[in-house]
């Protein structure tokens, strides 16, 4: 009886285990991810925002959501994803499949600032699921190289974002918006246009 009574509590503690871990790991929450890539270009995309506003040699961007989530969409290799901005800063999440079994994401909050030019996202924390994991784990899987327009190289917990056709002078989250005041490299994207459209 001893014996019975014993693998019955071992049998509970693991399927205790097991579900508190499937618990721990399903989405803080659940989000519409951005899957289809758009076949416009990062221009195209940009010239399309209802938020830019030209002042003198700036373009300014105020992005909500939708607008950010749309732009980042016309970059090709981003695959499946979801920006959401915040009061002070902004989620990125990322679909995964925890022990090839139960979907989940991974989210990763960043501070969002301009940085010599560039735009610098600097991780303040990471969750899978509802566990906060290491920041360095989601390091592991940034890539150094060039997307599009776009070049990007890791520095220790940030990440640091240029672009070909600007020079990023400001940028801040707040009001759940993206303002960005960039320096357009005018010659450039004449170029990209005239190249896009020439028959």
């Amino acid at each position: 009886m001893k014996k019975k009574n014993a693998i019955i509590i071992v049998v509970i503690a693991v399927i205790a285990f097991i579900a508190t871990i499937a618990y721990a790991v399903t989405p803080e929450k659940n989000v519409k991810y951005y899957t289809q890539y758009q076949k416009k270009t990062f221009t195209e995309s940009l010239v399309n925002i209802s938020g830019a506003k030209i002042k003198n040699k700036y373009l300014e961007l105020t992005l909500n959501e939708e607008d950010l989530n749309k732009l980042i969409s016309s970059i090709e290799n981003v695959n499946e994803y979801r920006v959401v901005l915040n009061e002070k800063d902004a989620d990125v999440y990322v679909p995964v499949k925890f022990m090839k079994v139960i979907n989940t994401n991974v989210k990763v909050s960043f501070d969002v600032k301009a940085e010599d030019g560039g735009l610098n996202f600097t991780i303040k924390e990471s969750k899978l699921g509802k566990i906060k994991i290491n920041n360095q784990h989601i390091m592991k899987y940034v890539k150094n190289g060039a997307y599009d327009k776009f070049n990007v190289e890791k520095r220790d917990s940030s990440i640091y974002v240029t672009n070909k056709l600007m020079i990023f002078n400001e940028a801040t989250v707040g009001n759940n918006e993206l303002f960005v005041r960039c320096t357009l490299d005018l010659k450039k994207i004449a170029n990209e246009l005239t190249n896009k459209f020439r028959l």
